[in-house]
């Protein structure tokens, strides 16, 4: 039988804090608008209906809104109730009864039975235990012509910072999180592939920059990623007081550190 351990291997447990801290550092940071490529990539239009998978605190919600306008829908969903909780009161100015937030865990069933237009998995969806079953799910939830939007990391994502934390913190990276960065393009793509057709299907990958200009902004994205958190979860409190002393000054005295490529993979489906 399956053993139990095995079976929450790619779930995650966003910190909130961490996810403001990464949000903050691209905004600032960045060479990549994921807003404004999202926008001009996708033509939403008035009146849609948009399921928003893995929302966290609803960082998409008002572009989604400001595209299917009052007669549209949004459904934001994620299985942590902080992160609703946040996207509720963020967003406590739309009094819409279109916009609604609702706890869930994206591997069991959605409930009721809205069909909608689009739906986007951004930054989420790459967590998921059972690719196919929740696949399958989406795709009898999208209306004929509706869209599927998967984004997440891209097979190259941050692959120098990773080297970077392993060098630091004398820890290799776990093989989960080296398989997440590939889960779109080797996992999700060949599954949605089958199901709608290789004319149906677009995959891309685009790559970006952040450009930290001081060993500050650099270490506190560092310390909100993933990377480190896997790799000093054993360690006291003092390690890791002294690994983040070490961190300022490895940046400090090696500037190209703060240089960090990322990749983002983009999987389309038409229904």
């Amino acid at each position: 039988g399956m053993q139990p351990t095995t079976l929450k291997q790619f779930q995650y447990d966003e910190k909130s804090t961490s996810l403001d801290q990464r949000i903050s550092s691209h905004r600032q940071y960045s060479n990549f608008d994921l807003h404004e490529w999202i926008k001009k990539k996708f033509r939403v239009q008035p009146g849609q209906r948009i399921l928003d998978l893995g929302c966290g605190n609803g960082n998409f919600t008002e572009l989604f809104w400001q595209a299917v306008g009052p007669e549209g829908h949004i459904l934001g969903c994620d299985k942590n109730e902080t992160l609703i909780h946040q996207a509720l009161d963020r967003h406590s100015g739309i009094t819409s009864k279109n916009v609604r937030f609702l706890t869930h865990d994206f591997d069991s069933p959605l409930p009721g039975d809205e069909q909608f237009d689009w739906i986007f998995a951004i930054y989420s969806i790459y967590y998921s235990e059972d690719s196919s079953a929740l696949l399958e799910m989406l795709l009898e939830r999208l209306r004929v012509d509706g869209v599927l939007v998967i984004i997440g990391p891209g097979p190259e994502n941050i692959l120098g910072l990773t080297e970077f934390s392993t060098r630091l913190t004398g820890e290799k990276p776990r093989l989960t999180h080296l398989e997440r960065m590939k889960r779109i393009s080797d996992e999700f793509q060949p599954v949605l592939k089958k199901e709608l057709g290789d004319s149906r299907i677009e995959y891309l990958e685009v790559d970006s920059t952040l450009e930290f200009p001081d060993a500050e902004s650099f270490a506190n994205y560092y310390w909100a990623t993933l990377n480190w958190r896997e790799n000093v979860e054993n360690f006291d409190e003092q390690t890791i007081r002294d690994l983040k002393e070490k961190t300022i000054l490895w940046a400090n005295q090696n500037p190209q550190i703060r240089t960090v490529q990322k990749q983002m993979s983009c999987l389309i489906g038409n229904k």
